[in-house]
């Protein structure tokens, strides 16, 4: 069943889909502020080996907070143009909400959402995952920090190796998936199978 939460069941669901990521974590937000609490469990994750991917899109990441996540070996960065969603995955459940990730929205902002357990809705899980895994296709890894000076900066490439999405996509699926009519396709062509 599918779980509709408010602000603060958002923000509860948030921390949890971050805490029991065994593999993988996906944070798609337009806004990217991160909260400390939230700076934490990804630190905390990082240290794990979690393999941890954020994606935003409405403004360029501040210096400070773009060097300490380019900092971290095990978070993969990129940048969405004309972003709007919000979804937040591990390998177990998924959040579909209007929450940013911004310190200001998790605490002043009216949220809603749903929360998707895999086993329990696993066409919603599956399908909400297939769209997050078309959102990061799309993204680039080219991003540069707001500076504070006049001075551009030019590209900055993280230094960490980046894997191809369909490394990071096909983990979430080991089996064909079904799509709106029937026909078993596989996620990584989009292509029936026969």
């Amino acid at each position: 069943m599918v779980q509709v939460l408010n602000t603060t069941g958002l923000n509860y669901q948030l921390e949890k889909t971050i805490t029991e990521a065994e593999e993988r974590i996906i944070l798609i937000s337009p806004y990217l502020k991160l909260s400390n609490r939230i700076k934490e469990l990804i630190e905390d994750k990082n240290r794990l080996k979690v393999d941890i991917r954020i994606v935003y899109g409405k403004s360029e990441l501040n210096s400070k907070e773009y060097e300490w996540l380019t900092n971290l070996p095990f978070v993969r960065l990129s940048f969405c143009k004309n972003l709007h969603a919000k979804l937040y995955a591990n390998e177990n459940q998924c959040i579909v909400c209007s929450l940013n990730l911004y310190d200001f929205s998790q605490i002043n902002n009216h949220e809603i959402g749903v929360l998707i357990i895999k086993e329990q809705e696993k066409d919603a899980y599956t399908s909400s995952l297939n769209e997050a895994q078309r959102l990061i296709r799309i993204s680039t890894d080219n991003i540069q920090p707001l500076t504070t000076d006049k001075e551009t900066t030019g590209s900055k490439e993280s230094e960490k190796t980046n894997k191809e999405s369909s490394d990071f996509t096909s983990a979430f699926h080991e089996e064909p998936l079904t799509n709106q009519n029937g026909l078993i396709t596989d996620l990584n062509t989009n292509s029936k199978l026969t």
